[in-house]
């Protein structure tokens, strides 16, 4: 079975959906595809990816890397009151968001390949299989799968001051919701409505104070 060489230009290369086994090869094909990012990362892991991610050398000096070179990263995760710390410690290297009851564990490298492996375990090693894709019709599918969640998961710092607060309710810390009408999407910041509207052209705007 054919690894993808960290010089490949996947774009040209042949379309193909794989499934690689053995936890070495695993991170290696995770390695070589942060070498290969030149764009973004958009990373999508239940609530043990974080103490994952910050306790792999190889994986942190690689996300470290990716930040200097300028690089964006998006993280969806779920925040609980266990990972926190984790969290806090992540958030300083990429975009991290909070998603409710949030499952599975799969990245997209510059919208051109899709990777995905099992749910983590904290405390376990990494799973011993991972799915490899660099078929557009899945990374088009996939991208939209995590571009759904990324504009309904809820800021990091929002999500980690309602868990330390203990008492306030999420409506306490967020001002204003914005809605989008044509595709009923919320949103809590403006930076996203503004993206969302450049990406879709939807205008239809509704402002919600809370």
């Amino acid at each position: 079975m054919t690894i993808p060489s960290p010089t490949s230009d996947n774009i040209g290369a042949s379309a193909r959906t794989e499934v690689l086994y053995g936890a070495e090869k695993t991170m290696e094909i995770m390695m070589r595809s942060f070498d290969r990012a030149v764009v973004g990362y958009d990373v999508c892991g239940n609530w043990a990816t974080p103490s994952f991610i910050l306790g792999s050398d190889p994986l942190r000096n690689a996300l470290v890397g990716l930040k200097k070179r300028g690089l964006r990263l998006r993280y969806i995760t779920e925040i609980t009151n266990s990972n926190i710390p984790y969290c806090k410690k992540l958030a300083n290297l990429v975009e991290l968001r909070h998603f409710d009851g949030l499952k599975g564990n799969f990245g997209i490298i510059d919208g051109k390949e899709y990777l995905a492996i099992a749910n983590l375990h904290e405390g376990k090693s990494l799973p011993p299989h991972l799915v490899y894709s660099n078929v557009s019709e899945v990374i088009m599918q996939q991208q939209h799968v995590f571009d759904t969640l990324w504009y309904k998961a809820i800021p990091n710092d929002l999500k980690i001051k309602q868990i330390e607060s203990k008492t306030l309710d999420l409506a306490d810390l967020v001002r204003m919701l914005y809605l989008c009408r044509d595709c009923m999407t919320p949103f809590f910041s403006t930076a996203d409505l503004n993206e969302h509207k450049k990406n879709s052209a939807h205008t239809r705007i509704l402002e919600i104070p809370l």
